[in-house]
């Protein structure tokens, strides 16, 4: 009897290890295809790269972590310049988001769409320069296309955008959306900046018939900008930090709870 149930242990562990295989060598055939309708190179066996407008983009398949299951996600990176100070964390809102934002434990930028502002939350600096990369174009392609998040990360060493969106597209021309809206992001950064420090006027000094520019107020902007960025990251962190602490509390809740449930059930 227990040789056979050790067999049977084995057996299905092979099936599903066979299965698990089998669905993998799937997901990589399909990527390889989609990846040779846009151009792409081959990447990694869950990403490829490609070039859109000079600027380097990989698109990957991705799985989250959730509980002891994974979700799929369709992730799009492009490379950015790390010259300039720039945080980026949008994402749909949460259950206890509003909360975190009342007790001042997050930020959350107000663009002036009521309808993106009401169900995004835009932890990003610096604000000046956030609420123009997020355009009426980028909020549009956000509000109609699921769950869609839009993160500045470190990745392999560089610094990049990237747009994710819940489930994996194997679309072409959603692809091909979904690439155009990222590229349209980051293609805008030096712009953004630039007509963020011009907006603050520039003060007149020396005599008054022969005044001289001075851009102090403008460098004090751009100095403005990096401790934005500084305050941002450190929240950013501190949230996710919180974050998984409850996630560590919840689980050892819920394993006391079974405990005491089957003590007091094994005592009856």
């Amino acid at each position: 009897m227990f040789v056979a149930l050790v067999l049977g242990v084995v057996g299905c562990a092979a099936v599903a290890l066979l299965v698990a295989r089998a669905v993998d060598q799937r997901e990589q055939r399909t990527l390889q295809l989609l990846s040779r309708g846009l151009d792409g190179e081959p990447h990694t066996s869950r990403s490829f790269a490609i070039a859109r407008g000079g600027q380097h983009v990989t698109f990957w398949r991705a799985r989250r972590p959730v509980g002891k299951s994974s979700v799929p996600w369709t992730e799009i990176d492009i490379e950015i310049p790390r010259v300039y100070p720039l945080a980026i964390y949008v994402r749909r809102q949460r259950v206890g988001d509003r909360g975190a934002i009342e007790r001042g434990e997050t930020i959350d930028v107000e663009v002036g769409d009521s309808v993106f502002d009401a169900k995004y939350v835009i932890e990003a600096a610096p604000a000046a320069v956030v609420k123009k990369l997020l355009d009426e174009q980028t909020r549009t392609f956000m509000l109609t296309h699921g769950t869609v998040e839009l993160m500045t990360k470190d990745r392999g060493g560089v610094r990049v955008l990237q747009l994710a969106i819940q489930g994996w597209n194997d679309d072409p021309e959603a692809t091909k959306q979904a690439i155009a809206a990222v590229v349209h992001v980051a293609s805008r950064i030096r712009d953004a900046f630039t007509e963020a420090v011009e907006e603050v006027p520039l003060e007149e000094i020396g005599a008054p018939f022969r005044p001289v520019p001075d851009d102090h107020a403008q460098r004090l902007v751009e100095a403005s900008h990096r401790d934005e960025v500084d305050s941002i990251e450190t929240m950013h962190a501190e949230r996710l930090s919180r974050d998984r602490r409850s996630v560590v509390v919840m689980a050892l809740v819920v394993i006391v709870v079974i405990g005491l449930i089957t003590f007091v059930l094994t005592q009856g």
